[in-house]
């Protein structure tokens, strides 16, 4: 048997000897460095240290990551790169898209690049390594399956869980059952509340279930929850809540009154790179009784979001931003509705004024000739004058409001419509009031022009038939505009094209033409 010798690497002083804080660690001298330097720092020896820990080395906190190997080195280590965001809020730890994995050569020589792989990670401890996390544990990517057979509806592809009043009766003749093997089972009658397809029960004894010891702090809901698991299967189903917790959406605690309860989940946020996942699902006679019971549960006025699932603290910050912004929006439609009626009804009034002294026969000036005239025989544009002055005397009842028409008979309309289509009129082609240069571009006079039943109206035949072929030619004129634009930018995009081909492709097709053109003739 071979002899093991024992050196001191360090020989302290009678001093240290006395010392209550030093302690010795003697290695075998014959031992391989890899045995007492995991790390390779050094040979063996003795040592002089702090004192020891108590209770061992802690443990780092992990969670799970689902990841795709995407790099295998030289020296046996693989990398993989995280594919769905994951957090551990107790540690305030989270792995975000793209972050790269660190896996150690005896279960990276198992993977092939690509593979999809589920994992636990840690901080790496190395500091100037390009990977953020470190796998402790990893194997690929297995899809949970179930052993019974569930409908769509069931799984929610049809039938959405809606948001619920609290505390209100949920019917009797539906309930949730464990997707993965069904045997835990809660009843309509233990539903206290479903919010966001989450459903909140009103007792904490479910048929099938059981309770981890184990404590889980919630820093959202700053609370100390407990895990809820299948009895059968021990499937993840939901989270016991011993007390009052914080809601983020009222920022206060929680006025739900019946503790402990149960939170139970149907099923979890889609993640881009996994299938959906689920933990219970509806159970009922069929489809269209579940619809019915659950339509005649009250709602709440919440908008929820059923097709997201169980969300994590990311889509709930979007979720709260998005839910702000709608509350926003709507007060600003609203907003915007009431003035617009308003601006509908002073417009209405003060037009009806207009109308009402055309029909008594009222007299008018016209502005062009000064000639005065009945009101029907001419036209008024929309005025030059600020409506909602004007829209709050006829309102006020004023028998002679501050309504600044101009008025036109009906011989200076065709005279001003013969010679606006001379001139070659406006480059929309309208027909707009005789004194519209005078007036304020924010005015009706300026912005509407005349209509073509007012023309038809007040207008000879002759100027109405004039009137019509300016509008077919200015149509006809835009029509070859956008024809000429559209014929210029092929030639340009065809002479591109040919500039580009060799000259041999070139001869070619200049052959090609030539010829069809004699066969043509």
């Amino acid at each position: 048997m071979q002899c093991v010798a024992f050196i001191i690497f360090l020989l302290p002083s009678f001093h240290d000897f006395t010392n209550p804080r030093f302690t010795l660690h003697f290695v075998p001298a014959a031992m391989p460095a890899r045995h007492h330097n995991m790390h390779g720092r050094g040979g063996g020896g003795a040592k002089a240290t702090g004192p020891a820990r108590s209770g061992g080395r802690r443990k780092d906190p992990t969670f799970r990551v689902s990841a795709e190997v995407c790099e295998m080195k030289h020296n046996g280590w693989g990398v993989a790169r995280v594919l769905d965001h994951a957090q551990r809020h107790e540690h305030d730890l989270e792995a975000c898209v793209g972050d790269r994995i660190a896996i150690r050569p005896p279960t990276a020589q198992r993977f092939t690049l690509g593979l999809k792989i589920t994992c636990f990670v840690k901080t790496n401890s190395q500091p100037r390594a390009r990977e953020k996390w470190f796998a402790t544990f990893a194997q690929p990517f297995t899809e949970e399956k179930s052993t019974q057979h569930w409908e769509p509806w069931q799984l929610q592809a049809d039938v959405i869980l809606p948001n619920t009043v609290y505390g209100q009766d949920h019917k009797t003749g539906w309930g949730l059952a464990c997707w993965k093997c069904g045997h835990a089972k809660v009843s309509s009658q233990q539903v206290a509340q479903i919010k966001n397809t989450a459903v909140w029960t009103n007792t904490a004894t479910l048929f099938g279930t059981k309770v981890d010891s184990k404590k889980v702090v919630n820093k959202f809901k700053k609370c100390i929850t407990n895990t809820v698991r299948c009895a059968k299967c021990s499937a993840s189903i939901g989270s016991l809540y011993h007390e009052k917790y914080f809601d983020g959406d009222t920022n206060e605690l929680t006025t739900k009154s019946m503790f402990p309860c149960v939170k139970l989940t149907t099923q979890w946020a889609k993640k881009e790179s996994s299938p959906l996942r689920h933990a219970m699902v509806i159970t009922g006679e069929s489809k269209f009784d579940v619809e019915t019971l659950l339509a005649t549960v009250p709602h709440s006025d919440e908008k929820h979001f059923a097709e997201l699932g169980r969300v994590d603290s990311r889509v709930k910050k979007v979720l709260l931003q998005v839910k702000a912004f709608e509350q926003l929006a709507d007060t600003k439609m609203q907003q915007v509705q009431k003035t617009s009626q308003e601006n509908e009804k002073k417009l209405a009034a003060v037009q009806a004024w207009t109308a009402q002294r055309a029909q008594d026969g009222e007299l008018r000036v016209c502005d062009i000739c000064d000639d005065e005239v009945a009101a029907s025989q001419g036209i008024s544009c929309g005025g030059s004058h600020d409506v909602d002055a004007a829209a709050t005397e006829v309102l006020a009842g004023e028998s002679t409001p501050a309504i600044q028409s101009h008025f036109t008979c009906d011989d200076c309309l065709n005279s001003h419509i013969l010679n606006e289509i001379d001139a070659g009129g406006n480059s929309d082609g309208c027909v707009y009031c005789p004194a519209r240069s005078g007036s304020a571009e924010g005015s009706p006079c300026f912005k509407t022009p005349l209509s073509t039943k007012m023309i038809a109206s007040h207008c000879l035949d002759s100027t109405f038939d004039a009137y019509n072929t300016y509008q077919l030619a200015l149509r006809e004129n835009d029509l070859q505009k956008r024809l000429e634009v559209t014929f210029e930018e092929r030639v340009r995009r065809a002479a591109k094209k040919f500039a580009a081909l060799s000259q041999l492709q070139k001869k070619v097709r200049i052959a090609a033409r030539v010829l069809a053109t004699i066969f043509v003739q």
